[in-house]
This record gives structure tokens, C-alpha cells and sequence, in this order.
């Protein structure tokens, strides 16, 4: 299920309007069509932000792979680790998108904070 997906099943799930949602998050109707219907290909976190705000859940049930309730059911049994670990392999997999500087810099920030953890820092 792709993130746009998600967005229409919660917002229909709950009964808010397309225009409604326009006016809680301050995107447009034509934003929001665009990222319900797949067309906006990857919209900012900022944008998932707000969208998340405004369907009362947290970002990371529009960033996961699984449908919006089996992440209410993971939830529920309360395994954070997975949660977590899918939230680090989504950045992982943004960051493969980006070009080689970008990527370099990427890892060295991530050895870096390794590196500080394992040193007690």
C-alpha cells in the first residue's frame, strides 16, 4: 500500500473531506489529490507531517510498509524495535537514492554517532 493510499483510506475511514484536510494542514486540495493518487512521487516530511497531524496518527504509520492496521496491531503488542528499525531502513533507502557525495556523508555522520555511542559519549 503506497503512502497516498493510506492517506485516502484514513481520511475516508474518518470522514474528512479533501477540503477539510486542505484546511487543517494548509496544502492545497490539488497537493493532497496529487499525493493520494500517487502522483506526487515523494512528498516532504514536512507535508507527511502535517497530514499525519491532522489524521490524529503518527508519521510513522504513513512511512510503513504494512497497512495502517497492522501497524495499530504492532503497536499494540508494543514492539518499538521494529518500529524504530523500519523508521532507520526508510532513511537507509532515501539515502541510496541520493548521489554518491550526499551518501558519503551520510555514512561518515553514522560512523560518527557509532563511534560516539560505543566511546560513551
Amino acid at each position: 500500500m503506497t503512502i497516498g493510499d493510506k492517506i485516502r483510506l484514513l481520511r475516508t475511514e474518518k470522514k474528512i473531506s479533501i477540503r477539510k484536510m486542505a484546511d487543517i494542514t494548509g496544502l492545497s486540495k490539488s497537493t493532497l489529490s496529487d499525493i493520494e493518487n500517487n502522483k506526487s512521487k515523494k512528498p516532504t516530511i514536512d507535508t507527511i507531517g502535517r497530514i499525519a497531524k491532522a489524521l490524529e496518527v503518527p508519521i510513522s504509520e504513513l512511512l510503513s510498509e504494512s497497512d495502517p492496521q497492522a501497524e495499530e496491531q504492532n503497536e499494540n503488542i508494543g514492539d518499538v524495535n521494529t518500529n524504530q528499525s523500519e523508521i532507520f531502513l526508510r532513511s537507509v533507502a532515501r539515502a541510496k537514492e541520493r548521489p554518491k557525495e550526499t551518501q558519503e556523508r551520510i555514512a561518515a555522520f553514522i560512523n560518527l554517532l557509532l563511534d560516539q555511542e560505543e566511546k560513551g559519549e
